[in-house]
């Protein structure tokens, strides 16, 4: 989880050294092992399987078709990397991809296996924690010498939207190393080897403004039958010399710096939320999205550590896809690790948020390259301060965050800045209406059509205006408490008047500038449902029209329905379906108690967890087929948290007050079938819980381990249908049910057990 340990990700080398932990005894027991070529939902063609290895100030990403790209951040240093074997003196070059046979994914690398008759190399990627820097090495256990040619195009360009730059390769004689300099803006970065036998680099005939050198390398292996090459980034400061001695310490202590990270992810596993079913896939998803959202945490040098969006290979003007910051993707991202309770993550996250908060008016960033700092990003170009629904979603979040952690201290540190951002948020709502309008000159979540209002926007100010009461209540103003309450209250009056159709039965998504009701039937937001904003009635329809055909498929729930004037089925948002939509629905649908619909939303994320990285989802899918959609990316920090957050509050009910002391746990295994469900290091405040549920054809055990003071549990899990004649008891003591399967007790410290009985229609 993202803490000070990770923050400091640019030491210099000579640092590092110095705070090196002796090589850890072995490595993480959980191997992930694949094929290269999988099939797309629903499909039998094969594809290649994207492929990331992160760190915190770097990414090697790609896959065996177009090949690796690599970024130590902000820069692009190369693309178009590939291997390609010499099995013997005589033959030419084998493309690796041609001999590719298997991937393991571990959570601090990847390894490319490729194998032929009398054959195996293993292709090891790595990116250090603490130093801008990568590592590719190669063991060979072969018949006869092979020799490794390695190809890509040296960049050295920004991030966008900044200019790709000019840069200079230049092979250091003698040293087997080859410099670029980046001439703009004087950063180095280097590329060594001790292995190396030859090298040739291909010239480009563009303009010096825009070289891009091809570079071929050929590696011998040593006597271990290993070959590495490093690649490392220094700013103007640093000199080649420096730069040099760092790559080739980098690759002498390779194994040390991969036990590291080893260790390291071992540590942050420990305090994982652990979900342990009888569905391995389904454990391997949960604990895999987890470390995927580890691996979202990004360090710019010039503008701190936060969580990106995610992770795809560069398209055209998009260098690369997403690996830049996002304030509301980065709030979702750390939902989902509020869910699974590391606070302190959450905690940096908000406060990375608030540190690029609009200072004049109190409003929220949207988006942040990590080439900021080169480019004027705040004034000629239109993405910092565009999106309006942020500032609403950062009132709602920060609320999740006290209650949940019970870190009312962090709360009034930071209560001026909350109260700028009330501020901002509520010079949006109209006096008359008392719901907010989107201002001509910025958005709000519909980015594809210009709305002054939008129901996804209003539902939002419903919960903003309630989180800030509550916000208010614990600092003690209890005035400004109130009046935000009240704001709530009428937003809740005013959403059911404006946005229901009677006609289409169904809500409205927003209106036009010139007042019409914007016609597309789209499936957000699922919040409006759990905030029973309409009323039952109208609850039970928007429920109806989504399970039909029109919006769900068997891989999620479309954005816009197949029946609606604008639906697109291959389109970006016209009809696509969305994971972190689908996610959404299935929590919405197991509130609504219908647990057969959420069950298959939810088991479907799980499949689409391995479909390339590990719990890295797909960003979108396509609307009429279930394969990636053409703008997706592959790794999708918010697919992954949305997952997460279902599995938590969803399919385990799982629900947690920390000022209150309260617990809610109402687990849905029926359509599961999962005869045990045990969860560890529940977070509850400070106290982590152990909870084990064991169900049989008449009865439910609940276990619960609390090494803190008592607290109080709301116990409400979802039983057979036609069960009957339910009881429960706490040790021999009966207890009270408010509903028919709903009881409420006092968990004292220690070890305690539930036993609900109940008897099954014949």
């Amino acid at each position: 989880m993202p803490t000070s340990r990770i923050a400091c990700v640019l030491l210099p080398l000579a640092v590092l050294l110095t705070f090196l932990p002796p090589a850890a005894a072995g490595q993480m027991d959980a191997t992930l092992r694949v094929a290269p070529l999988t099939a797309p939902l629903g499909s039998e063609a094969p594809r290649p399987r994207f492929v990331a290895a992160h760190s915190p100030s770097g990414l090697l990403e790609g896959d065996s078709s177009t090949g690796l790209e690599e970024w130590i951040y902000p820069f692009q240093i190369f693309k178009n990397y590939r291997p390609y074997f010499h099995l013997s003196a005589s033959s030419g070059p084998v493309d690796g991809a041609s001999l590719l046979s298997s991937i393991e994914y571990r959570p601090e690398s990847i390894t490319r296996i490729y194998t032929a008759p009398g054959l195996r190399i293993e292709e090891k990627l790595f990116l250090p924690l603490h130093a801008p820097s990568s590592l590719i090495s190669y063991k060979v256990e072969s018949e006869t010498p092979i020799t490794i040619e390695l190809r890509f195009t040296t960049i050295m360009g920004l991030m966008w939207p900044a200019e790709p730059g000019r840069h200079k390769a230049q092979w250091e004689s003698g040293k087997n190393a080859l410099v670029l300099l980046d001439m703009d803006h004087g950063y180095r970065a280097l590329i060594t080897s001790p292995d190396l036998i030859a090298h040739h680099t291909v010239p480009s005939s563009a303009p010096v403004s825009s070289i891009n050198d091809d570079i071929v390398l050929t590696l011998a292996p040593n006597s271990s039958g290993v070959a590495s090459l490093a690649w490392s980034l220094a700013s103007q400061g640093v000199t080649k010399a420096a730069l040099l001695a760092n790559c080739k310490s980098l690759v002498a202590i390779q194994s040390r710096l991969r036990a590291e990270a080893a260790a390291y992810y071992r540590s942050e596993e420990a305090a994982f939320l652990q979900v342990e079913t009888p569905d391995p896939e389904a454990n391997q998803a949960i604990r895999w999205s987890q470390i995927a959202l580890e691996q979202a945490w990004v360090c710019s040098p010039a503008l701190g550590c936060g969580f990106v969006a995610g992770y795809g290979p560069s398209r055209i003007e998009r260098r690369p896809q997403y690996a830049w910051f996002f304030a509301g993707d980065g709030m979702v991202v750390a939902e989902g690790l509020l869910a699974a309770g590391d606070f302190e993550g959450v905690r940096n996250e908000i406060e990375f948020v608030l540190k690029y908060q609009d200072k004049r008016n109190g409003m929220i960033w949207h988006e942040l390259t990590q080439s900021a700092p080169f480019i004027d990003w705040a004034g000629k170009f239109p993405y910092f301060y565009v999106h309006v629904d942020t500032t609403f979603q950062f009132l709602d979040f920060v609320s999740q965050y006290v209650q949940q952690s019970g870190d009312t201290a962090f709360l009034r540190a930071h209560w001026p800045q909350i109260q700028l951002a009330w501020q901002y948020a509520s010079s949006l709502v109209d006096a008359q209406t008392g719901l907010p309008r989107i201002p001509a000159d910025k958005e709000g979540g519909n980015e594809q059509t210009r709305l002054v209002d939008d129901l996804g926007l209003s539902t939002s100010w419903v919960q903003a205006s309630s989180a800030y009461a509550q916000l208010a209540a614990i600092v003690g103003d209890n005035a400004a408490a109130s009046l935000a309450a009240t704001a709530s209250t009428r937003a809740r009056a005013a959403i059911k008047l404006t946005y229901w159709s009677e006609a289409n039965s169904y809500w409205i998504n927003g209106h036009t500038a010139d007042g019409k009701i914007f016609a597309e039937q789209h499936s957000s937001p699922a919040s409006a449902l759990d905030l029973d904003l309409f009323a039952t009635a109208e609850k039970e329809k928007v429920l109806d029209r989504i399970a039909s055909p029109a919006f769900l498929t068997a891989w999620g729930i479309r954005s816009v329905a197949s029946d609606s004037p604008g639906y697109s089925p291959m389109s970006y948002a016209q009809g696509s379906v969305w994971p972190v939509n689908s996610a959404d629905w299935a929590q919405t649908f197991w509130n609504a108690g219908r647990p057969q619909i959420a069950w298959q939303l939810w088991r479907n994320l799980v499949t689409l967890s391995f479909y390339d990285s590990p719990g890295h989802l797909h960003e979108v899918l396509e609307g009429g087929q279930p394969v990636p959609q053409a703008q997706s990316v592959p790794e999708q920090s918010w697919s992954s948290a949305a997952f997460l957050d279902a599995t938590v509050h969803g399919l385990l009910g799982i629900s947690t007050d920390a000022l209150a002391s309260r617990l809610t746990f109402a687990p849905h295994l029926v359509e599961a079938n999962w005869p045990l469900l045990t969860v560890r290091n529940l977070r509850l405040g400070e106290r982590r819980l152990n909870l084990q549920v064991k169900s049989s054809s008449s009865s439910l055990q609940l276990t619960i381990e609390n090494p803190g003071p008592q607290f109080e549990l709301q116990f409400a899990p979802e039983l057979p249908h036609g069960a009957s004649n339910i009881t429960a008891t706490q040790g021999h003591a009966p207890l009270r049910n408010n509903v028919p399967a709903s009881f409420t007790t006092m968990i004292p410290p220690g070890k305690s057990e539930i036993e609900i009985d109940y008897e099954m229609k014949k």
